[in-house]
């Protein structure tokens, strides 16, 4: 029988292979987590907007619960944009780097980059939970709005 070969793992790599690896372990999960973020329906404002107050107690409560989801929603789409772009030069850095030998300086470098892209992935995680939670909210101010229509006649 053959010998058998020692499995290949991330400490038996170069560092700079490491580094890579773990640049694009992170930017998978912080697209994941993009994509999981739920963005908040814009017709309930407009719903609400076009006059179907009518004395409606929650009307006040629904209006701003949505109006707080479009603004995060908003916050959201503007930090994923500039997560983007820092991504994109972090990406063109250590392209430039593999084109040539590596230096410590470019390990601290990929280092630094590294910690950055896990602080992004991380605001990006916690503006999506802050989403659901408005979500939740304003989904509840919805259903008493709407009851409170029903049971006076006003439901459309």
């Amino acid at each position: 029988m053959g010998k058998e070969k020692e499995p290949i793992t991330l400490s038996s790599m170069p560092a700079w292979y490491q580094y890579a690896v773990i640049v694009l372990v992170i930017l998978y999960i912080g697209n994941d987590v993009r994509k999981r973020i739920y963005k908040a329906p814009s017709s309930n404002i407009q719903n609400v907007s076009q006059g179907e107050k009518d004395g409606n107690p929650y009307y006040e409560d629904y209006l701003q619960s949505a109006r707080k989801c479009a603004d995060k929603n908003r916050e959201i789409e503007e930090f994923q944009r500039i997560a983007d772009k820092r991504r994109e030069l972090r990406d063109a850095k250590t392209s430039s780097v593999n084109e040539r030998s590596v230096t410590d300086s470019d390990l601290k470098e990929m280092k630094d980059n590294l910690k950055k892209g896990l602080d992004d992935v991380e605001k990006l995680r916690n503006l999506g939970i802050e989403m659901q939670n408005l979500i939740a909210d304003t989904l509840e101010k919805e259903a008493k709005y709407k009851e409170w229509n029903r049971q006076h006649g006003k439901a459309k």
